[in-house]
């Protein structure tokens, strides 16, 4: 009879499989701001490498009904033929009926030879490409300032890491300054953590998106993630939310949210780490009189 529970390992380990790479989990975050006067819903995407599921998770996301959606790099995947690229794109452009799309690029789009032609086909579409640069926008009545990190450009031979330059920086102490809840876009989450003069956590934002990290690819339990590009063995920012600074009321200034991403390679399973799509939901500071909360 050992048979019978050899076969039933192998059914079970595929089904696992399945569950684990061939399904996206929707995962909610949810932190108040002074600088919201309504719920603002932010779907975060990243990381898809030009996945062929990209119909169903178009669903899912019209589904939960966000106001803006950011794409934190890595949509596209030069390891896949150009056709799927364009494919993919113009997958993409179809988000833009469902809420305001913002992208940046990352280390993947820098070796894809046409990235500047499906960039410029995202633009005549309506999809904000930001490259290190800040834009301010009104979506649903709530003022938004995006600061979008270009990184991967300072890549240097180094595919799996990019730290920002000066003028990067500089940036970000300008969104520091913008109108309404002010968001960060770049896609290694690693530079969440820099000191001294690149410090992100020198400047002033309600949250930085990012992905790279595919979750850790290995997640075990009580344990974590296993590794990440850019961190190496045990990394700290794969997945959901970290608080990196706090106003001296002991508010929360800056936040990095992360997603696992969508993509992966066949010979590098998903293991307790399925694809993932955020909704980050920022709600009004509630008013606090003493020590109750009105």
């Amino acid at each position: 009879m050992w048979w019978i529970l050899a076969v039933a390992v192998v059914m079970a380990a595929a089904l696992f499989y399945i569950w684990q790479n061939k399904t996206v989990a929707v995962q909610h975050i949810t932190f108040e701001s002074d600088r919201v006067q309504k719920e603002f819903s932010i779907a975060l995407l990243s990381d898809l490498h030009a996945n062929a599921w990209l119909t169903d998770v178009k669903k899912l996301v019209r589904k939960q009904k966000p106001d803006m959606i950011a794409f934190a790099g890595d949509v596209f995947d030069e390891t896949g033929s150009s056709n799927r690229n364009v494919r993919t794109n113009a997958l993409l452009l179809e988000f833009c009926c469902i809420a305001p799309c913002f992208y940046v690029k990352g280390n993947h789009e820098y070796r894809i030879r046409n990235i500047d032609v499906l960039t410029d086909v995202m633009r005549s579409h309506g999809v904000q490409v930001l490259e290190n640069e800040l834009c301010t926008v009104n979506i649903s009545g709530q003022q938004v300032t995006i600061a979008g990190l270009d990184a991967a450009a300072n890549m240097h031979g180094h595919f799996h890491t990019a730290q920002p330059n000066q003028k990067q920086i500089d940036l970000l102490r300008g969104l520091s300054h913008g109108a309404g809840i002010r968001l960060v876009l770049d896609h290694y989450p690693e530079n969440f953590a820099l000191k001294e003069q690149y410090s992100y956590n020198g400047c002033e934002f309600e949250a930085m998106f990012s992905g790279h990290a595919h979750g850790g690819q290995v997640r075990l339990p009580f344990i974590g993630a296993l590794y990440a590009p850019g961190q190496g063995i045990l990394p700290t920012y794969t997945s959901g939310l970290y608080v990196g600074a706090q106003h001296p009321d002991g508010r929360e200034k800056n936040r990095l949210i992360v997603s696992r991403g969508m993509g992966g390679r066949w010979f590098l399973p998903r293991v307790f780490n399925r694809a993932q799509i955020i909704m980050v939901h920022v709600l009004p500071m509630k008013e606090q009189k003493g020590n109750q909360t009105l």
